[in-house]
């Protein structure tokens, strides 16, 4: 038993072989497999990590307009978070403008306009077609455009800002009034709310 035929050898050596090339094999499905696993975790964590800022609602502290009928119709009503309430002047006032003052430097992503809700005396008064949007700390960035024309809201419009403290809205031009059912129109322009949203400035 002590001596091999050659035969025996030959067998023995060729087992040796097969052994050592599973475990070659073996070897290099198990590293191969553990590096794409780290990949794709990697991968994985980095899109979710990034993501876009949360942005919040920003009250301005001040709301104020080149003209307003009545204190009852001023533009603090376009801040109070109150769809019933509203700024009105007369559209014959021009130039017609809202300022918005905050506390603290605000980067401002977007604001939101709402007209009033109710059809009727929403077609009765003037309402804003054409304005232009600027910011004290981009006072060469103009945001020009125009609202449709519909009842409620909201309508949104993007906004270049890094660190406002002042927004200012000029209304440039209007939707006629009309009469309704028999009611005559209004000689008013009519907002019923202004909404921001952003980030505090760093």
């Amino acid at each position: 038993m002590v001596r091999a035929t050659p035969g025996g050898r030959a067998l023995s050596v060729l087992a040796a072989a097969v052994l050592v090339v599973a475990l070659v094999a073996l070897l290099v499905n198990v590293f191969s497999g553990g590096d794409s696993t780290e990949t794709t975790t990697t991968l994985s964590e980095t899109t979710t990590t990034v993501g876009s800022v949360e942005l919040i609602e920003i009250t301005p502290t001040q709301a104020s307009a080149t003209s307003s009928i009545s204190e009852g119709f001023g533009a603090s009503n376009l801040i109070d978070g109150d769809l019933d309430t509203e700024w009105q002047a007369s559209q014959a006032t021009t130039p017609l403008t809202l300022d918005f003052r905050f506390a603290q430097p605000q980067q401002i992503r977007y604001i939101e306009i709402y007209n009033i809700t109710d059809q009727d005396r929403f077609l009765r008064n003037y309402r804003v077609n054409g304005y232009k949007i600027t910011t004290d700390d981009l006072p060469g960035v103009e945001n020009r455009n125009t609202l449709k024309d519909l009842a409620g809201g909201p309508q949104r419009i993007d906004i270049a800002s890094v660190e406002t403290m002042v927004l200012t809205i000029e209304i440039l031009s209007n939707y006629p009034s009309q009469a309704v059912g028999g009611q005559p129109a209004f000689e008013e322009i009519v907002v019923a709310e202004v909404k921001f949203w952003g980030t505090p400035s760093n």
